[in-house]
C-alpha cells in the first residue's frame, strides 16, 4: 500500500515533467506544440490550484516559485509572434 510520501513523490516527478515538457512546447511555434503547451498549462494550473485549496506545500510538489502564466503562456505568445 501507498504511504502520503510515496504519493508525493510520484506526484512531484509528473508535475516535474510536465512543467519541462510544456516549457519546451511553448517555445516551439507549430500548432500542435502550442495546442500541448496548452495541455501541460491546464494540467499545471489545476495542480497548483488543488495543491492551494488543501493546504499542499508547493514545494512538495516541485511547483515552487514556478508561474504557468510567466513560463507557458508568455513563452507560447513570444514564440507564436516569432513565427
Amino acid at each position: 500500500m501507498l504511504n502520503r510520501l510515496d504519493v508525493l513523490v510520484i506526484l512531484e516527478e509528473v508535475l516535474l515533467a510536465a512543467r519541462q515538457h510544456g516549457i519546451e512546447a511553448a517555445k516551439r511555434s507549430k500548432e500542435f506544440d502550442q495546442g500541448l503547451a496548452m495541455a501541460y498549462y491546464d494540467v499545471l494550473t489545476v495542480a497548483i490550484e488543488q495543491a492551494q485549496l488543501l493546504g499542499v506545500d508547493l514545494d512538495e510538489i516541485g511547483l515552487a516559485g514556478f508561474d504557468p502564466d510567466k513560463e507557458i503562456l508568455n513563452t507560447r505568445r513570444e514564440a507564436i509572434s516569432a513565427a
